[in-house]
């Protein structure tokens, strides 16, 4: 009989270092299936939010559904919102949507001043209108680490989280939840990013705040809803975007990239209601709506905190062109696979490079 030989050291090893091989390729190619699968999901709620909205504004005489409460339009059932809605400007948006957040989550949230809730919080405006519950996870991507974790854990979250990213029981705090993954683009609500030719009312257009989470609002700012029709290149705008590029493609994922980084591709839904991933390299870099008679640029300058890189190391402040934030011509413009429409670089006007105005949070 022959004695059974056992393997040698170096057989061991070779089969060691076969295993781990295909459990690291396995490993890879679980991490880029879940990756592909939560960017489908992310596709699939900007075209939800994006169908939502062409069906409001057929029910609402072409209007976008953005924030339209101002000192004569809109009522409250709160006493404490009402009083706020009666200052006017983007106190009464801010009182609209605290509105809408009590009645549809029936959380008892304080009144918010200093809060613009027209980019981040826009979905708030489609839960009214389908009478939706809150949160809603629509509004909100997959690949979105600190809103994610919310959903699944709310009081955990508020007590234990690393990504929390305010204090719980601030107004601020008790807000954030509600807000969404996605951003609209300024010309929605801002109804004078599109008056074109009207040198006089351009001071009244909102502007980039010092850092890429607040807004400049002018005295005569005017926020009511612009119409369907008023956008000249639907498959050409970007309407709501992902505010980061979350999903970055191959077998390892990076941190995320902010949308304006010429090095992302965020997930964005055109007007014409079709979703797909724009290059910002190739994206038209827009204006400075203050400037708007010339060639100057708004720039972004994106300072994040840490929950808005999931948890990830925060590169130093990056500063970028603000691309589909501040279009060039507003609603009549052109963000990619075309060159920008220029209605007003040829119009002269005297007036005063930076109007009086106050920066308020998104």
């Amino acid at each position: 009989m022959h004695a059974r030989r056992g393997f040698t050291l170096l057989e061991l090893l070779f089969g060691l270092a076969t295993s781990s091989a295909f459990a690291g390729g396995l490993l890879i190619a679980m991490q880029s299936a879940r990756n592909a699968a939560r960017e489908t999901v992310c596709m699939s709620n900007l075209k939800q939010l994006s169908m939502a909205a062409m069906t409001y504004t057929v029910d609402w005489n072409d209007h976008l559904p953005t924030y339209n409460w101002t000192t004569e339009r809109g009522l409250s059932g709160f006493p404490d919102l009402e009083q706020q809605r009666k200052r006017g400007g983007v106190e009464a948006l801010a009182a609209q949507a605290v509105d809408i957040i009590r009645r549809h989550s029936h959380q008892a949230i304080a009144p918010i001043s200093g809060w613009l809730p027209s980019p981040q919080a826009s979905p708030l405006i489609l839960t009214e209108y389908l009478a939706m519950r809150l949160p809603e996870p629509v509004a909100i991507c997959p690949s979105d680490e600190a809103r994610q974790q919310w959903l699944r854990d709310p009081r955990g979250f508020t007590q234990s989280s690393t990504l929390l990213p305010h204090d719980a029981d601030s107004p601020v705090g008790a807000r954030w939840p509600y807000t969404s993954s996605y951003e609209l683009t300024a010309s929605a609500y801002d109804f004078h990013q599109t008056s074109l030719g009207k040198p006089e009312l351009w001071p009244a257009r909102l502007a980039q705040g010092h850092d890429h989470a607040t807004f400049l609002v002018p005295a005569r700012a005017e926020f009511r809803p612009r119409r369907m029709s008023d956008i000249a290149f639907p498959a050409k705008k970007a309407a709501w975007y992902d505010e980061h590029d979350r999903h970055q493609r191959g077998p390892i994922a990076g941190p995320p990239r902010f949308f304006a980084d010429p090095k992302a591709s965020p997930n964005t839904a055109l007007f014409d209601g079709h979703v797909t991933q724009i290059e910002i390299a190739r994206a038209n870099p827009g204006w400075h709506p203050w400037q708007s008679n010339t060639r100057a640029v708004a720039t972004i300058h994106y300072a994040p905190q840490p929950w808005e890189r999931g948890g990830a190391p925060i590169d130093a402040p990056l500063d970028v062109a603000g691309v589909f934030r501040w279009t060039r011509s507003g609603l009549r413009g052109v963000d990619v696979d075309g060159e920008e429409i220029d209605d007003e670089s040829r119009v002269e006007a005297d007036l005063p490079h930076q109007p009086p105005a106050r920066e308020f949070a998104r």
